[in-house]
């Protein structure tokens, strides 16, 4: 049974018991009165994450170490697990050696360059006169022209290069499967000897002190709470929580006429994800 549902069937039982007593004239005891009054506004909801969800993996490799188990807590940073990218070091190392030979190639044409430029010039002054020799200021020009285009090429296979050292450098630091927050290990999906691909499921994580309690509340109650508003509430258990209005999520439920309401959760007490707690909206304090 849904708690709207519930709360709509508690309201009803209440209305019939009050007309017969009217009808009798044997008045409700004031205690049960009061019990069922109090039943008749309060919800069931559940525990859930604030933040949590699957770690997943980022690059293609074998799982080289798992460093963590399920139910392990761990810090932001902490390395969960290591994957084997050997291939991608020894991918890197030869990035850099192109990048050098680019460099390098680089370097010797534009030497080149200044050397027939020189050329060029000279021959250009002695146009008009018996020295030019029309064929070298043509070979000059198109040794320009060559050496030009040479190292454009060589330039670009210098980027290329370090456009692949780059990317490997990502890879090599995503390698290392890091907390991204801290949690709890709520589940360990790969072993070492695995192979893992973009996408694939390493890890579940929640941050277990940033939980919060959500539940569907009957739209004409609504009204009741204002954010920041302090809720009494307990777990089947009876153990006591605290939680305060942080959200009315303003989209309504057209079947059960409920709207989903976020409470966070004050004080240590110790909840677990998934846990019913009960929330009493029966004179709820303001502040």
């Amino acid at each position: 049974m849904t708690p709207g549902l519930k709360t709509v069937l508690t309201a009803s039982l209440c209305s019939a018991m009050l007309a017969v007593s009217m009808a009798t004239g044997f008045p409700l005891p004031p205690v049960e009165a009061a019990a069922q009054e109090r039943r008749a506004l309060s919800v069931i909801g559940e525990v859930v994450p604030r933040q949590g969800g699957i770690l997943a993996a980022a690059i293609s490799a074998p799982v080289a170490a798992v460093l963590v188990v399920a139910g392990n807590r761990v810090r932001a940073g902490q390395p969960l697990a290591q994957l084997d990218i050997a291939d991608r070091r020894a991918d890197l190392e030869t990035a850099r050696a192109r990048i050098s030979v680019a460099e390098a190639q680089i370097g010797v044409r534009r030497a080149a360059l200044d050397v027939e430029r020189a050329n060029l010039r000279r021959q250009g002054e002695l146009r008009g006169s018996a020295a030019f020799n029309a064929a070298r200021l043509e070979d000059s020009q198109a040794d320009v022209a060559r050496l030009n285009a040479e190292i454009t090429v060589a330039r670009a296979q210098f980027e290329q290069a370090r456009a692949q050292a780059a990317r490997l450098l990502v890879d090599i630091e995503r390698s290392k499967v890091l907390a991204p927050y801290d949690a709890v290990v709520t589940s360990r999906d790969v072993d070492a000897g695995d192979f893992v691909t973009p996408g694939r499921r390493m890890f579940a994580l929640v941050n277990m002190d940033a939980l919060e309690i959500e539940a569907d509340v009957p739209t004409s109650m609504i009204g009741m709470l204002r954010e920041g508003q302090r809720i009494e509430a307990q777990t089947r258990d009876g153990l006591p929580v605290t939680a305060r209005v942080r959200a009315v999520i303003p989209v309504e439920n057209p079947l059960t006429r409920t709207r989903t309401v976020r409470f966070a959760v004050e004080g240590g007490a110790s909840l677990a994800v998934g846990q019913s707690v009960e929330l009493s909206l029966i004179d709820a304090p303001e502040g």
